[in-house]
């Protein structure tokens, strides 16, 4: 026996989500997911609703309250903020098969991290689909495969959590975390981080000064700006400022 709960805020029909609850019911989502639609709809159901099973077989479908999906929101835009000022770009998610575990993963729990990858996969599909008619077809292709690797990741860990597998998701995001830490980023294959990290430990001590990290930061944009330093691109002063804390951390940790 499966039964619907629907608390009095849920997220599926605030005005914040509506539009990406209800996406399915666009004349476009079967044409621009075609075989994938049914999976998408799966996942939307599960950004939004939560499984819940009692005694005798008797199963609660619960709709999601706003602010636990604004939470989730909350953590991805965070993860991406993040993502982007360490590698001074947009995460492509076509690149990994397990893109939240590997490149968002920022020490939440797995259980969060899943709510993230379920959430980017619905607002994914929402895009996809609200754009799909006004896009060139190349362009839908290519963001095609895109949204088919994140509903079948999706599909993945939706189905081990069906059978309660929690070790089986642990593991998966343990080993993807492991992989994600053994990438390089760009200005790590270029030589760009240990040049500005040789750079700093010979002007640490304006670290301290008052002005000291401002005037580091022009510094390195300037130094790369002029090729002075290798990179692939001029990192933004925010990317800059990272590299700075993760720099002072070091020290901290060897002190």
């Amino acid at each position: 026996m499966v039964s619907i709960a629907y608390p009095r805020n849920a997220a599926a029909y605030n005005p914040k989500y509506a539009a990406i609850f209800n996406i399915t019911n666009s004349p476009e989502f079967e044409d621009a997911l075609g075989v994938f639609s049914w999976q998408a709809q799966r996942v939307l159901t599960r950004t939004f609703q939560s499984l819940e099973k009692f005694e005798h077989g008797v199963s609660l479908w619960s709709y999601k309250e706003t602010y636990k999906v604004s939470l989730v929101e909350e953590q991805v835009n965070n993860a991406l903020e993040k993502y982007q000022e360490q590698h001074g770009g947009l995460i492509d998610y076509a690149k990994y098969f397990y893109p939240v575990i590997e490149e968002l993963n920022f020490g939440q729990s797995f259980e969060m991290l899943l709510e993230m990858q379920y959430f980017i996969t619905t607002k994914a599909i929402y895009e996809y689909v609200s754009n799909f008619k006004d896009k060139p077809l190349q362009e839908n292709f290519n963001q095609f495969k895109t949204i088919a690797n994140l509903i079948t990741t999706s599909i993945e860990f939706m189905s081990l959590e069906l059978r309660k597998d929690q070790i089986s998701i642990e593991a998966i995001t343990e080993n993807a975390k492991k992989a994600g830490k053994a990438k390089q980023s760009r200005y790590e294959k270029a030589g760009t981080i240990a040049a500005v990290n040789q750079l700093l430990e010979e002007r640490k001590d304006k670290l301290n000064q008052r002005g000291g990290k401002a005037e580091l930061i022009s510094l390195i944009i300037r130094k790369i700006n002029d090729d002075e330093i290798p990179a692939p691109d001029v990192p933004t002063e925010r990317t800059v400022v990272e590299w700075i804390k993760k720099f002072e951390q070091n020290m901290k940790s060897t002190s």
